[in-house]
Formats: C-alpha cells, structure tokens, sequence
C-alpha cells in the first residue's frame, strides 16, 4: 500500500511562526481585507506592503445569533454527561476551560463570574479579562457545551463580546458558523 506523503511544516521554527500570504489557501487577493475607516495610512501601507491580514474573523452582529436556549434533545445529543447541578452559573464546562486557561492567575474566575460577565451590561476590567479567555481559549467542543449547559445562547456571548470590545478572537469562527 502506498501512502502520499503530506510536506512537513515546522510552524515553530523562526520565519514560518506566520506563513507567506502564498501559504495561505483560504485566502483572497489583498484587496479584499476589510480595515476600519480610523485606521491610519501607515498602517494601511504597511498592511498592503507586507501582506498583512487579521489572524481571526471578527464577530458577526449579535442579532445574527439566536436567542434559543439548548432543548433537552440537543443537550443528550452535544453533552449527555452533564447533571443538572452543572448547569447555568455553576457550568462544568465553563469551570474546567476557565480552570485550565487561566490557572496562573492570581485569583482564578469561576464559572460564576463568567456567567455574570455574560450577562453585565457594563464590564469591569476583570470581567472583561475573564471574556477574553474564554474567546481565545474555548474550542468548537465547549462553546457549545457551555450553550447545552445554559451559561448563555449564543446571541448574549455575542453581545457580551461585543460590549467588552473583542471583535476578533479565536473562537469567531467557530461562533459565526452556528448564526441563523
């Protein structure tokens, strides 16, 4: 049996920590990047100079989002091991990632903080800290684990992204394939 063999990448090595635009095949021609309006010219030249483009999407608007929060249906289908006791502000999901991604911090966020944070409609730095975590931290896996475990549909997680001024993040992708 012959197996192709795949050309090996080293993304750690110095020079390949971001590949070539050439690299890229997801990605269109340069023109297309969408640049806010206040951005200044230097920045413009330099983006156009060297190729440059955003690492991760930007969030759609959260009324793109519904607001529908998980049936039982959908939870025994995306997370059937979870109790009712770890649900809402008390999310194991949420505990564990937030456990795991923030465990240097001095005083770690819990998933009750995080379940606050979702939900205030005007956020202190540390609830906006304890967003920017579960942003960049979550995988496809736990954003909807913690949408079947109730800590928030994902309309409210856009929303609270929004008001805590993370427009890109890691898990943008993963959040706008599941709008309506």
């Amino acid at each position: 049996m012959k197996v192709r063999q795949l050309p090996y990448r080293d993304c750690n090595s110095p020079g390949m920590l971001e590949p070539d635009r050439a690299e890229r095949d997801d990605e269109g021609p340069l023109e297309d990047i969408e640049l806010d309006d206040d951005t200044p010219a230097a920045i413009l030249d330099y983006a156009r100079e060297h190729g440059y483009r955003p690492a991760f999407p930007r969030v759609l608007p959260p009324e793109r989002f519904s607001d529908a929060r998980a049936t039982p249906d959908q939870c025994a289908m995306v997370n059937a091991r979870t109790g009712p006791d770890d649900t809402g502000p008390k999310s194991e999901i949420i505990r564990m990632r937030l456990a795991c991604s923030c465990s240097g911090w001095k005083r770690p966020p819990t998933s009750e903080e995080f379940y606050a944070a979702v939900r205030a409609e005007t956020l202190d730095e540390r609830q906006t800290a304890i967003l920017y975590a579960w942003s960049n931290e979550a995988n496809d896996v736990e954003i909807l684990d913690g949408w079947t475990e109730d800590a928030y549909t994902f309309r409210q997680l856009a929303a609270a992204l929004e008001r805590a001024g993370i427009e890109r993040c890691a898990i943008a992708e993963a959040l706008n394939r599941l709008s309506m």
